[in-house]
């Protein structure tokens, strides 16, 4: 049963900005350090190594080719 045919087309678009709001959460992250918010550091971290995590895995689905194209493999 494929539930999402045309996942693979938008997915790595959608690992592209998982991984923009990972990088730009790690901002918060560092203003955190930087005035020694030691005690959240677990909890802000937490969500960008998610976004990333997701993003990485968003960018390793193949995106489908257009009709009557064979793909190239190098």
């Amino acid at each position: 049963m494929v539930r999402f045919p045309n996942f693979s087309a938008i997915a790595s678009d959608l690992g592209r900005i998982f991984l923009f709001m990972g990088l730009v959460s790690y901002l918060p992250l560092l203003v955190g350090l930087f005035y020694g918010e030691y005690g959240i550091l677990l909890p802000m971290i937490s969500a960008p190594v998610a976004f990333t995590a997701l993003g990485l895995l968003l960018l390793r689905i193949r995106r489908p080719c257009p009709a009557g194209l064979q793909p190239v493999y190098r």
